[in-house]
């Protein structure tokens, strides 16, 4: 069962992992927008905006997957334990 699971359940390594890689992301498109002289303009700063906002709907969406991957595995294991017994 484990082997079934463990692939699919996404560790906080994992989640840090992948926060550290989007926010490497969006310091390489504020660099690309400073180095185009577009941040200083009322369009860069409502682009920085938006990418921010993205940024944190995706890592909300990536905590809310773990922890319902998380409760459907802790659930499975309740069942069989239940099952077991």
């Amino acid at each position: 069962m484990r082997a079934e699971i463990a692939p699919q359940v996404a560790t906080k390594a994992d989640l840090d992992a992948l926060g550290a890689s989007l926010r490497g992301e969006i310091a390489l498109v504020r660099r690309d927008l400073d180095a185009q002289g577009v941040r200083s303009d009322a369009m860069g700063v409502r682009l920085e905006q938006k990418i921010e906002t993205h940024a944190q709907h995706i890592e909300g969406m990536i905590w809310k997957a773990a922890f319902a991957i998380l409760g459907g595995g802790l659930a499975v294991g309740g069942l069989l334990i239940g099952l077991i017994k």
